[in-house]
């Protein structure tokens, strides 16, 4: 017996309870076990917390209860726990402390858990006055005793006490020491707690949120609920460990073994963000044409950044230079958002050096900043919702982008395909430049500095005149025609503009790669906004005709779509090779210009790495080696099939198994087709002299399929069927089915099982 119980904690403490729970469930039902009393104390926790099966409070109560009935102390414990916090039985809260003092005064629990936690458990029924009045002395006392006996929950609650400086002078390193003891047992709210220090720069620590994270992860992973609650709620991080682990805690337990921020907290932490953190801009370093603006404003200007306590300090300095009209100077690249932001903070500043003046003038300019005010904290919430929005988008690199004029469907098509591709990391960076640029163009304005997009057309300035530039001599070598100069007048505009696109295309390609942001991610609206060409204008649009129509032809050759129609789908490799190099078979329905453009930009050679920083680049050049490879299987097919026609040697098998793999190809050669048929029917004939394999008699009058040979009469087919209805079926339609026949007929020829036979 004592070997099973045994065998369930083990499972127990590896957290498989489905296997733990069977065995103590056993052990409870027998009444001369004297392992009894421990296992319904385990089966109790398990039923407390769900663990292996269905939660029920009430039963756990129970089994505690029987189990104390048995002479277990050390499970006075856990039922104290249920009357402390009211879990399967009426709230009692003295009845707790009774069962907690219990376990201590019982010699048989030293050195036991149960002692270790009953400890902890007194010292926070003294900590908050739970049950008995509140003394934080007599806290400090049985944490200590907890800690002592190696207790990992004993080492955060005497932590948290020197952190608040409760029944002991407040000692945040001190606080640390203990959390850290904690952590190296595995404690899941000491790794909290150390979270804590490293999120609000506790303990000589610099506020780092990246490290605060990491250890609230850790915490969950070890069976902290509020970790997750704190990482959700107060980082915005939705954290789901890979699986639920057991912490043994309480909810409203988890809450006092933690350390909760106050006001100071968070306004010191909000502080440190702003001495820190060089303004917005600092998120912009991700584009590689980006270039800081000048400090020259900044009055430290040896910075060679601009942190926003500087800023701060330079417009409280400069605010007695705001005018009555409610202007400052304001640097001449900047727009209107930064020079809204920039006159709000002054009359911030102004307000709160100066409300409590005795001076009447300085009351006087205190009120025209709190009227102006009023009127720019509107303004300034449409520029915060839109830092919002732009800051959102720096976590948004996987989706599609989102602009004022709605989401771009074809956007996430591309996102997509290029999830499976080697570059992906390459392509992400570049598609998240691309909905950072179109959410700073579809919210304006924002604190960010106005001239990035400014920079990135400076940076690509060359690329957009040379376009222009070619863009000029294309029309000059083709003026606009009128509709009387032309009878396709459509089809001649058409064509153009897709002459135009070839040009268009390959410079926003260059311009992508330049800039290393994936402009053809972008609509139509946006990449003429963020490019501010008109040239531009309709690129994206164009771009996604040309991926679709080359999407089509993939897919109606690999789909076998609309038969052996030449006028639908590319079937033979004479009109692939025809389409690969850039014309439009002869009879196929389609667009000729796009054709032209489509093999011209696919065959650009991507010697600058385009497929680096454009998805839409990538997708393009993969359909077109798709359809490369299937002209070189094709024409390999053609050739093994005239090398056997050729050859004297080529026996029936050989020759329908190409006939076979013909069949199955997306190509389309009938005359090849027919000139395997051919020979096929006429080597039976030679190899055999027309007479039956069977009765070597009379002559052949039927062939056997799949194999098509002819080796037998009619009659010895007839004697091979087993079924009266096949022999008059053969003999009445000059065809019989044998698929789901009794019959098994072989053919003579090949040795092959026949199964159909139709008359010759």
């Amino acid at each position: 017996m004592s070997c099973t119980y045994s065998q369930a904690v083990a499972h127990h403490n590896r957290e498989e309870f489905d296997k733990s729970v069977p065995i103590l469930s056993r052990l409870c039902q027998q009444d001369e076990n004297k392992e009894q009393a421990s296992a319904l104390r385990l089966l109790g926790i398990c039923y407390l917390n769900g663990l292996g099966v269905q939660k029920n409070e009430v039963k756990a109560v129970e089994c505690f209860v029987k189990s104390i009935q048995l002479g277990n102390t050390a499970t006075c414990s856990s039922l104290a726990e249920c009357y402390r916090f009211g879990t399967g039985v009426a709230k009692c809260e003295e009845k707790a402390l009774e069962l907690y003092r219990r376990v201590i005064r019982d010699p048989s629990t030293k050195g036991s858990n149960a002692r270790a936690c009953s400890f902890v458990n007194l010292g926070c029924c003294y900590q908050y006055g739970q049950g008995v009045r509140k003394d934080l002395t007599e806290a400090v006392k049985f944490f200590e005793k907890a800690s002592g006996c190696g207790e990992p929950a004993g080492f955060v609650q005497l932590g948290i006490c020197y952190y608040l400086g409760e029944g002991v002078a407040e000692n945040k390193e001190e606080a640390l020491r203990l959390f850290q003891e904690g952590e190296r047992e595995n404690m899941p709210y000491a790794y909290h707690n150390i979270g804590f220090y490293h999120e609000f720069g506790k303990g000589g620590f610099n506020v780092n949120e990246e490290l605060a994270i990491k250890y609230y992860k850790q915490a969950a992973d070890l069976g902290s609920r509020v970790s997750v609650t704190t990482l959700k709620e107060r980082l915005g991080i939705n954290y789901v460990p890979e699986r639920r682990r057991y912490s043994g805690f309480h909810d409203e337990e988890e809450n006092l073994a933690i350390l909760q921020p106050n006001l100071s907290d968070s306004l010191s932490k909000l502080l440190a963000d702003c001495s820190s953190q060089v303004e917005l801009e600092i998120l912009l370093q991700c584009f590689p044409f980006y270039r800081p603006s000048s400090s020259a404003r900044i009055a430290d200007s040896s910075l060679d950044k601009r942190p926003l306590a500087s800023l701060l300090l330079h417009l409280a300095r400069s605010a007695h230079n705001v005018s009555r009209q409610g202007s400052v100077g304001v640097h001449p690249d900047e727009k209107e958002g930064t020079a809204c932001v920039d006159t709000s903070f002054s009359h911030m500043m102004t307000i709160v050096a100066g409300l409590k003046s005795g001076d009447i003038r300085t009351q006087e300019e205190v009120g025209f900043c709190i009227r102006a005010l009023k009127e720019e904290l509107l303004h300034l919430e449409v520029i915060c919702e839109h830092n919002q929005a732009i800051l959102r988008s720096f976590q948004e690199s996987g989706e599609a982008i989102h602009t004022a004029n709605g989401s771009s469907n074809r956007t996430q098509s591309l996102l997509t395909y290029a999830a499976a591709s080697n570059d992906i990391e390459e392509r992400k960076q570049a598609r998240k430049r691309a909905m950072v640029l179109s959410t700073i163009l579809n919210n304006s304005p924002s604190s960010f500095p106005p001239h990035l997009l400014a920079d990135m057309r400076r940076k690509v300035e060359t690329q957009l005149n040379n376009l222009r530039s070619l863009l000029t001599e294309f029309e000059a070598q083709h003026p606009p025609k009128g509709a009387h100069e032309a009878k396709n007048y459509l089809l001649a505009a058409q064509t153009e503009g897709m002459m135009r696109a070839k040009i268009i295309l390959h410079h926003v390609l260059k311009i992508s790669n330049q800039v290393k942001v994936d402009l053809l991610c972008l609509n139509d609206k946006d990449l003429k906004g963020v490019l501010n060409r008109s040239e531009v204008e309709g690129a994206s649009s164009i771009a996604d005709s040309i991926l679709k129509h080359l999407e089509e032809h993939c897919n109606k050759i690999r789909n076998k779509e609309n038969g052996a129609d030449p006028t639908r789908r590319l079937s033979s490799t004479a009109d692939l090779s025809l389409f690969l190099s850039g014309s439009l078979p002869e009879g196929m329905i389609g667009d000729a210009a796009m054709v032209d453009a489509t093999a011209h930009l696919a065959n650009i050679p991507d010697e600058e790495g385009f497929c680096a920083c454009s998805t839409w680049y990538f997708k393009v050049t993969e359909c077109w080696t798709s359809l490369k490879d299937t002209l070189s299987e094709w024409k390999a097919l053609e050739e093994r099939i005239k090398e056997a026609l050729s050859s004297d040697s080529a026996t029936l098998t050989a020759l329908n198994s190409l006939l076979t793999e013909l069949d199955k190809s997306t190509l389309l050669n009938r005359s090849l087709r027919a000139e395997l048929e051919s020979k096929m029917r006429a080597l039976p004939h030679h190899a055999m002299g027309n007479h039956c394999l069977t009765c070597k008699v009379k002559s052949v009058a039927v062939r056997f399929f799949p194999c098509r040979h002819y080796c037998s009469c009619l009659e010895c087919a007839l004697a091979m069927l087993l079924a009266q209805e096949e022999k008059e079926e053969l003999q009445k339609n000059g065809t019989v089915s044998l698929k789901d026949s009794r019959t098994v007929a072989i053919c003579l020829a090949c040795k092959e099982r026949v199964t159909s036979i139709a008359e010759i």
